[in-house]
């Protein structure tokens, strides 16, 4: 098969295009898994109803997710 420049040349771009596009989808990913890791490691939870301060990222995140509508439940920044 004989391909003219423009063919190489559209399919080229298009493919340019296509792995843009996953690549800023790749990194979307990520910096939301980084964002939510430093979350849970740069906070804190601070329970009055059992007078505990919770700092284990799995704890904090399963606090956030769980039982943070519940009353004097705080998250606190650690710096």
């Amino acid at each position: 098969m004989n391909y003219g420049n423009e063919n190489l040349l559209w399919i080229t771009k298009n493919k340019y295009a296509l792995f843009k596009q996953e690549v800023a989808f790749v990194c979307a990913i990520l910096y939301s898994a980084n964002f939510s890791f430093t979350f849970y490691n740069s906070n804190e939870i601070i329970d009055i109803n059992r007078h505990k301060i919770i700092r284990k990222p799995y704890l904090v995140q399963q606090y956030v997710a769980d039982k943070l509508q519940t009353p004097f439940i705080f998250i606190a920044n650690k710096n």
